[in-house]
């Protein structure tokens, strides 16, 4: 009896927590499952290459980085004007992750609407 193949659907924004997801997505690819990997830019699909090189993931792209590199570094800049690790959270979530977490939300609802990607 053959075992079923699922498909998985790893959904994230290209920063560290990203690797370990890309990770599991490998372990499962080799064991013959479809993974599928939904980031952004080129840095997510480079991350997908890095991390999961023993097996190929498909990559969708939600669109260009929410946050620029510049943005990036000029935000983190920001951030360590302070000594207060509470305040640079809350300013980095403002600043940096909404942008993400938008966006995430907008090109993950665009790719199943247009049905590159389905739920079963």
């Amino acid at each position: 009896m053959a075992a079923e193949k699922f498909h998985f659907l790893i959904v994230g924004v290209p920063l560290s927590p990203l690797h370990n997801c890309i990770s599991i997505g490998q372990e499962l690819c080799l064991r013959g499952h479809n993974v599928t990997v939904m980031s952004f830019a080129d840095r997510g699909r480079q991350k997908v290459a890095k991390y999961a090189p023993k097996c190929k993931l498909n990559y969708l792209s939600l669109g260009e980085l929410p946050v620029s590199d510049d943005k990036e570094e000029e935000l983190v800049r920001q951030m360590l004007t302070s000594n207060s690790t509470l305040l640079q959270m809350s300013f980095m979530m403002q600043n940096f992750m909404t942008p993400y977490f938008d966006q995430l939300q907008v090109g993950v609802s665009k790719a199943l609407k247009s049905g590159l990607v389905t739920l079963s």
